[in-house]
């Protein structure tokens, strides 16, 4: 049941883009709806995505093959516990930017897509780019403690950094 779950979700993404995989898209939605009211899959699904990926494990390594067919159901549900882990995480991080603005509030500085807007602070130096200098409130320039660093094309129109 467990790869009929994953794969229902990965074929259903897939099956917008493309009508190669909305027929299996359909076979997984009907494993999992048979399959959550305790009765077995008609179509066959979960032996054919086995047969899938042992055969194309098969081609590189036969005792990893052998290994994955046995086990396939406990793999399975590994990939399975972390793929919802992985759905879990991404929705709490989307629901913390949208909310709060960063994806990690307790320490907003760790989160890479929270937006930082560097201030000038009272020792920021003029930047030198090119020939001119370019001052702190110019919105060419971009410091925070006297690094500086020019953000737009300035002076002789060549972007420096």
């Amino acid at each position: 049941m467990s790869i009929c779950i994953v794969a229902l979700v990965v074929l259903a993404f897939m099956g917008i883009f493309s009508a190669k995989y909305r027929k299996w898209a359909k076979e997984a939605f009907g494993c999992v709806a048979r399959r959550v009211v305790f009765r077995p899959c008609k179509t066959g699904f979960n032996e054919r995505v086995k047969a899938v990926v042992v055969g194309s494990i098969l081609k590189r390594n036969q005792k990893l093959a052998g290994v994955t067919y046995r086990h396939f159901e406990a793999i399975s549900w590994i990939f399975t516990i972390i793929f919802l882990l992985s759905m879990v995480f991404t929705v709490y991080g989307f629901y913390n930017i949208a909310v709060y603005g960063t994806c990690d509030p307790s320490n907003p500085d760790t989160c890479v897509f929270t937006p930082s807007t560097p201030q000038c602070s009272a020792d920021c130096q003029p930047c030198q780019c090119g020939s001119e200098p370019v001052g702190c409130d110019s919105p060419d320039y971009k410091a925070c403690n006297g690094n500086c660093t020019c953000v737009q094309a300035v002076c002789s129109g060549s972007m420096q950094k």
